[in-house]
């Protein structure tokens, strides 16, 4: 039995996933219910409000209430607006929590108040579209809102967008506003094309980019600005400069590349880097603060002369009496795709752009905690495997197969193995995907040779399938319908389309564009559902065939056709998931299929 890939009752931010049923709900989680499984230790972002400490990471979101030193965890569930955090703003004036996220979402948390959510772009429904929120300030009763999409101004009080300027660059250019200071009548906005300064006046249209005026600024590597009384700073990853009133002049330098971010307090300059902090007066004075090699540090506050730090993977840190505060038990990191079992989920997280995992790193769930593993020497994961007996296997993207559970590995030099490498001088036995049929025998995909396919069977026999066909040593995964036919997607950049094998009769056929009806060759996803129909998703749209049988020569897709109408189609589709009622949903459309 495989572990199979989850869509399931997580909120979890997925490349691709799919599901399949079991006879017991998997692992003890009960029908409607929701939990979420956030990466609660790499914080990004801390802030200050209503004596609490709050720490964002990638994903996860929690507080450290300073008056009992509880940790406590925020999700959609306690009302929070959307997931992942990307600003963080404490209005000290009112006495508010201001939370900006990737999707243009807007919390205001004020003292003994609920929560109020904005949603800035509610009117643009494409998902694709950047609506990041890359900084907030306030001023009086305004909320400043930097985005990609321009900066939003909105009613603190009526909860309400005043204005929105983006084509405010020069000769009306659209912008995507990094940051947004003001400096007595003026207000600052800089993004990519440098800095733009408007006055702050009733009779001053701010949406006309005549009134906007672009400083000069040699440097378009800048990271962040921050205001000390009167005065505007701008910093990169070197160089602080500071505005002299018509441009900008260096205030202070950092020789090796490291400033991450810059924040104020007790009148100086708070310069964050990765192993360091630094405070900087305005006479330039700086001095080291704290330094620590064991640690990479991301963000800072100061409260009551003591610093607190957001680090990378160990949550937050009081540096005066060296005490971590940390969600216990949760993941590390954002996850690419899931694996399930009846007794546990596997995660994997993919790197950019590919289908394997680097330095062997996976979470698993218990059903009540996650642990955070790593391989030694076994990297590249690309697929999760668990037979009868539970025990859990790996597959790899240059080393073979691991027997986590029996501490084994498989690779070309293991008895009777039938594995090839691509290179006999390098890692390159490349294992893309590996499943257990209802035997416990493990058919394994063997990318970039002629044995494409093998078979390990209970009693340690190996089998190769050998296909002269140059396409069909190229596959990207294993799917075994009920008749233990497999089907496998074939990577494009040797034609692409579907390898259809019966390992009984040693025989195989390719279905395509040409000559079957796919949309195309770029196959991105396949799924068997519950009642025996594969269901492929491509790069321009879906299709189905009505059973998992060896197809028949130039047997045709059948189009998704709802009210006489071919859904979906030319559409990307990313992935196919099916839930315990046979329903489909692809991650394109997010619609549903019964």
């Amino acid at each position: 039995m495989k572990v199979v890939k989850l869509f399931s009752s997580l909120i979890l931010f997925l490349n691709c996933f799919s599901f399949s049923i079991f006879s017991q709900i998997p692992i003890g989680i009960p029908t409607g219910t929701w939990r979420t499984h956030f990466d609660y230790s790499n914080v990004n972002l801390i802030s200050f409000f209503d004596n609490k400490l709050y720490g964002s990471a990638s994903k996860g979101f929690f507080y450290l209430d300073l008056e009992d030193n509880s940790i406590n965890k925020m999700t959609k569930i306690d009302g929070l607006g959307s997931v992942g955090v990307s600003s963080l703003y404490s209005d000290y004036l009112n006495d508010c929590l201001i939370i900006g996220y990737r999707t243009g979402h807007l919390d205001i948390i004020c003292k003994n108040e609920k929560i109020n959510t904005l949603n800035l772009f509610e009117n643009i429904l494409d998902s694709e579209i950047d609506k990041k929120i890359n900084s907030i300030i306030t001023n009086e009763n305004l909320i400043y809102v930097s985005t990609n999409l321009g900066l939003v101004v909105i009613d603190m009080i009526l909860l309400e967008i005043k204005e929105i300027y983006h084509e405010i660059g020069p000769d009306g250019l659209s912008i995507k506003p990094l940051g947004t200071n003001i400096i007595r009548d003026s207000l600052f906005v800089f993004s990519k094309i440098g800095i733009l300064k408007s006055k702050i006046k009733p009779d001053v249209n701010l949406k006309d980019y005549n009134n906007w005026e672009l400083i000069e600024f040699p440097d378009t590597s800048i990271v962040g600005s921050v205001t000390l009384g009167d005065d505007l700073f701008i910093y990169n990853k070197n160089n602080i400069f500071k505005y002299n009133g018509s441009g900008f002049e260096t205030f202070t330098f950092f020789p090796d590349n490291d400033i991450k971010v810059i924040r104020v307090f007790n009148n100086e300059l708070i310069v964050v880097k990765s192993h360091s902090i630094y405070s900087v007066g305005l006479n330039k004075t700086k001095k080291l603060q704290h330094e620590n090699l064991n640690f990479f540090f991301n963000d800072v506050l100061l409260l009551n002369n003591n610093y607190w730090v957001a680090l990378q993977n160990e949550g937050i840190i009081n540096l005066e009496n060296n005490s971590f505060f940390k969600v216990n038990f949760s993941l590390n990191t954002d996850l690419s795709t899931l694996f399930l079992s009846e007794n546990f989920i596997v995660g994997l997280k993919y790197l950019k752009g590919t289908n394997k995992s680097d330095f062997g790193y996976f979470s698993l769930f218990d059903g009540k905690i996650w642990t955070n593993n790593k391989l030694d020497s076994f990297n590249n994961l690309t697929s999760v495997a668990t037979n009868n007996a539970n025990d859990i296997f790996f597959s790899s993207f240059g080393y073979g197969i691991y027997d986590q559970t029996n501490n084994l590995v498989f690779n070309e030099k293991s008895t009777g193995a039938t594995l090839e490498k691509v290179d006999e001088n390098t890692n390159s036995l490349f294992i893309t995907d590996i499943i257990f049929d209802e035997n416990n025998n493990l058919y394994i995909a063997n990318y970039g040779v002629k044995s494409a396919l093998h078979l390990l069977d209970t009693k340690g026999i190996w089998t190769k399938f050998t296909f002269n066909d140059l396409k069909f040593r190229y596959p990207l995964d294993i799917h075994l319908s009920k008749d233990e036919i497999i089907w496998s997607r074939l990577d494009i950049d040797f034609g692409g389309g579907i390898l259809v094998f019966d390992p009984n009769l040693n025989k195989s056929i390719w279905l395509n564009k040409q000559l079957n009806g796919l949309p195309d060759n770029t196959v991105s996803s396949l799924i068997i559902d519950n009642e025996d129909k594969v269901w492929i998703g491509t790069s321009k749209g879906i299709v189905f065939f009505n059973n998992s049988t060896f197809p028949v020569n130039n047997e045709k897709a059948l189009p998704l056709t709802i009210d006489g109408i071919n859904f979906l189609d030319g559409e990307q589709i990313n992935c196919i998931a099916i839930d315990l009622g046979n329903r489909k949903k692809t991650t394109k459309e997010k619609r549903r299929i019964d």
